[in-house]
């Protein structure tokens, strides 16, 4: 409903209440006043008449009473009077009463009202009395009906003219709410046009009454709304400007990140390449304190090394420039991997690593080295802050998603941290950085990967307790393509599990040189490692093995004549073609690669030896 029906509904509805209000109130008035004057008449003339026939009734004097009877009727309102003598008969009546005989009249010994249609009638009973003698009793009939009819045509003209108040209330309201609409519709589009950014004229400004008044506040509302909209203006411009140079700041910042990163990385691997040899100390140069420094050098460099690849990769992250590589690839074959990649150095701090996915899980399409990436960062971190306890690596398929936790029970994260944990460049604290190392990229990285993979990534930690990342990636099964899974491999895996794999036990001192070689190991063979020697050994000698794998460039002495001593399994032996062991006898020279270790070489060796 418009405003200008509504303005007339209520401006009627408040007429129409107040208009009933005051002549209800006046028609009470008016019908109260009438009955009392009625009943005041009523009154007199019944005290008159009780008066007048008092004397004539108690000496019975007939006459008079008949002749008082017919004056009585000249009074106002008296139809018909019945005189009744002590002993209750009839002793005069002037009856002119037609709707109920006297007979049925005298029966009733009180006031009673009659009507019917358009009459009516009150009748009076009253019992003469001198000093308490009963003289007689009459009966006077008033005829009230003219009294009636006047209230009854004064109620029917009330509602007329409460009728006629009200349509003419009804026409004014519209009139008035006619033209105030009209003002008000304009001023409603105006203020709309001003909202559109318009400048339309503002009527009745000139104007002294509400309507001046509201005219002109959207008048000076236009002004400044214009005054602002210039600010907004010549700031949008300067936002759009600044924007353009934080842009091309950022670009060139990531591009001197990117420079910088490979200038860094060339000179930093040539370090940590040549510490790593020179810290073999196989011509005994070096005192154990210079070895030990060596060993600082190269961790250093490695340290550095993961810094640089992770601001490379943030800024790639920010450029946009890092693209997905997906191909069908088998989870369970992806996640043996980073299994396989992880288990030694777990070892290494004599942790529990427990690893679980069904091996028949399936396939997904993802790019699988940013899967391995975003793992590796997690289990890293995990490595980093777990002294006693477990590290879990858990895979299972949800609806159509791949879910992968990873748990441990470190240090936990405070719950106030944990809004923030993949923010770039934050950790717990900056105790943790100078404790623990790091550079709070790890996570923010994994978090950039995630998104990119159209995945989730969230974390729950307690203190003291323990860590739990959750992984979900879509497994994009509209995009696996199983013409592209190698079934042969996966029969001679199948195969070579139902009936017995061959196993290999592997001295796994170096996992990045050994990380290509264990993933391909684990494909055809059982295969155990061991980053310790002491733990090789005992393994060794504890279980048979038809491979024994092992770098014997930092051995010792004792430590060969130990590896040496072992009967069972054939011995494969990696090492550095300056390496003096090359000449013992003891050696096969068959059994020996060189480094760089070429995997191929390696597989090709074993299988020539098993057919052998």
């Amino acid at each position: 409903m418009s405003f200008k029906y509504r303005f007339i509904v209520s401006f009627v509805l408040l007429e129409a209440f107040f208009i009933i209000l005051i002549v209800t109130m006046n028609f009470i008035a008016i019908n109260n006043s009438s009955d009392k004057l009625i009943k005041d008449k009523i009154n007199s003339n019944v005290s008159f008449l009780e008066e007048l026939l008092k004397v004539p009734l108690s000496i019975y004097d007939l006459a008079t009473i008949d002749n008082l009877l017919v004056k009585t009727q000249e009074l106002d309102y008296v139809n018909s009077i019945i005189l009744l003598d002590s002993q209750n008969r009839v002793l005069s009546e002037k009856f002119n009463f037609k709707d109920i005989k006297i007979e049925d009249i005298i029966k009733v010994k009180d006031d009673f009202v009659y009507s019917f249609e358009n009459e009516f009638y009150k009748l009076k009973y009253k019992e003469l009395l001198v000093d308490d003698s009963y003289l007689g009793a009459m009966y006077i009939i008033f005829d009230l009906s003219e009294n009636q009819q006047f209230i009854q045509n004064n109620k029917e003209t009330t509602l007329i003219i409460i009728a006629i108040e009200i349509l003419i209330s009804t026409i004014l309201s519209y009139i008035i709410g006619s033209k105030l609409t009209v003002m008000l519709t304009r001023l409603s589009e105006v203020s709309q046009e001003i909202g559109e950014g318009k400048n339309p004229d503002i009527p009745y400004q000139n104007k002294t009454n509400e309507m001046g008044i509201l005219a002109n506040s959207l008048h000076q509302m236009k002004l400044d709304l214009q005054e602002r909209r210039s600010k907004l203006k010549t700031l949008a411009l300067e936002l759009n400007n600044q924007k353009n140079e934080l842009l091309e700041a950022n670009k060139s910042k990531d591009d001197f990140l990117a420079n910088m990163s490979h200038e860094l990385k060339t000179p930093l691997n040539s370090i940590n390449v040549i510490s790593s040899i020179m810290m073999k100390n196989k011509k005994n140069r070096f005192d154990e304190n210079e070895v030990k420094n060596l060993s600082i050098i190269n961790s250093c460099g490695n340290d550095l090394l993961f810094l640089i690849n992770d601001v490379l990769d943030i800024s790639k992250l920010e450029a946009g420039e890092i693209h997905l590589d997906c191909t069908t690839l088998d989870i369970y074959a992806l996640m043996s991997d980073i299994n396989n990649m992880f288990l030694p150095q777990v070892e290494q701090k004599k942790l529990d690593f427990i690893f679980e996915c069904d091996r028949n899980i399936g396939y997904f399409y993802c790019d699988g080295n940013r899967v391995k990436q975003i793992i590796k960062n997690l289990l890293s971190n995990s490595l980093k802050f777990v002294k006693d306890g477990s590290i879990k690596l858990l895979v299972k398929k949800l609806d159509n998603n791949i879910e992968i936790m990873v748990k441990d029970e470190g240090i936990g994260i405070p719950e106030d941290k944990l809004e923030h944990i993949f923010d770039r460049f934050k950790q717990v604290d900056g105790s943790t950085t100078r404790k623990f190392g790091g550079t709070g990229l790890g996570l923010a990285i994994c978090k950039e990967l995630t998104t990119l993979m159209d995945g989730e990534i969230e974390v729950k930690s307690k203190v003291d307790v323990g860590t739990i990342f959750r992984i979900v990636l879509p497994i994009n099964e509209d995009k696996v393509d199983m013409k592209n899974v190698n079934y042969n491999e996966t029969a001679v895996l199948d195969e070579n599990t139902e009936a017995g794999q061959k196993r290999i036990l592997l001295f796994n001192n170096d996992p990045l040189v050994f990380f290509s070689v264990v993933v391909e190991l684990n494909k055809n063979y059982e295969l155990t490692q061991s980053s310790n020697i002491n733990e090789f050994f005992k393994k060794s000698d504890n279980e048979l093995f038809d491979f024994i794998i092992i770098d014997i460039s930092t051995l010792s002495s004792n430590d060969l004549d130990k590896l040496f001593s072992i009967n069972d399994g054939k011995l494969i032996l990696i090492s550095d073609s300056e390496n003096t062991l090359m000449k013992d006898n003891r050696v096969n020279q068959n059994s020996i690669i060189n480094k760089p270790l070429d995997k191929n070489k390696l597989i090709s060796l074993m299988q020539n030896e098993g057919n052998d």
